[in-house]
């Protein structure tokens, strides 16, 4: 599992910026944002989570990308990456207190700030 905050760059157009997470290639999920009402002073992040497959894999690598057409796209912060062993976990802990909570304990954190346009 991983989540992530979003935002968008709000120096540049498009207005909704758009964006794609993959996990060793695969994409696992797309995201958005609209910077409409945001600026650099408050932009408005926002929490993603994300749940993928890890099978009997000892690591992986994530990507995000920028699918925003022009310079200014997506912003990526504070991305967590967390493991559930879902055959050892009592069920209570595989039902999120909130919309994006995970009680996993987390593997890996850090606040990255990852701009990628293609």
């Amino acid at each position: 599992m991983v989540d992530f905050e979003r935002a968008g760059n709000p120096a540049w157009a498009p207005a909704l910026k758009t964006g794609e997470l993959g996990v060793d290639g695969v994409p696992v999920t797309t995201f958005a944002f609209d910077i409409t009402g945001h600026g650099f002073r408050d932009m408005g992040c926002t929490r993603q989570t994300a749940v993928f497959t890890n099978l009997l894999k000892t690591s992986v690598t994530l990507t995000f990308a920028g699918t925003t057409p022009g310079v200014g796209g997506p912003v990526i912060d504070d991305v967590r990456i967390r493991s559930c062993l879902l055959g050892a976990l009592p069920a209570r802990l595989l039902t999120p207190a909130a919309p994006g909570a995970c009680q996993c304990p987390p593997i890996a954190s850090g606040a990255w700030d990852i701009l990628v346009d293609h």
